[in-house]
């Protein structure tokens, strides 16, 4: 079995994602704290963790976490959330210009995943 899971952390405060491909994992449970407890031994505030079913390479599951590319709820579950990033989503939920603020970094992810493809 293998667990296809996107993480999303920060690095000195910094923003960022990975993803992953967990070979042989057990469950997504198992793989889930396994490879939460790796990444923080690395330092990494995780926020939230995602499983994604299907046959990805990573270069898809990238694609995924950082362009929204083929992610689609129906096949994605929560593994971990932080407890930052709960507070994080509820403040999207109640205060609009934090949503279009989420909206608008978005859209800019996908602007340059446009540039990329075509080139420049």
């Amino acid at each position: 079995m293998k667990v296809n899971i996107l993480v999303d952390y920060k690095e000195n405060g910094i923003d960022k994602n990975e993803v992953h491909i967990v070979w042989f994992a057990e469950n997504e449970t198992a793989a889930a704290a396994a490879l939460l407890k790796s990444l923080e031994c690395k330092g990494y505030d995780v926020q939230s963790m995602i499983a994604v079913d299907g046959d990805y390479t990573l270069a898809e599951l990238h694609d995924m976490a950082n362009y929204g590319v083929g992610f689609e709820l129906n096949k994605c579950r929560l593994l971990y959330m932080s407890h930052e990033c709960m507070e994080y989503i509820d403040r999207v939920k109640r205060d609009p210009e934090e949503a279009r603020k989420l909206q608008k970094e978005i859209g800019r992810r996908k602007e340059s995943r446009k540039g990329q493809q075509s080139g420049y």
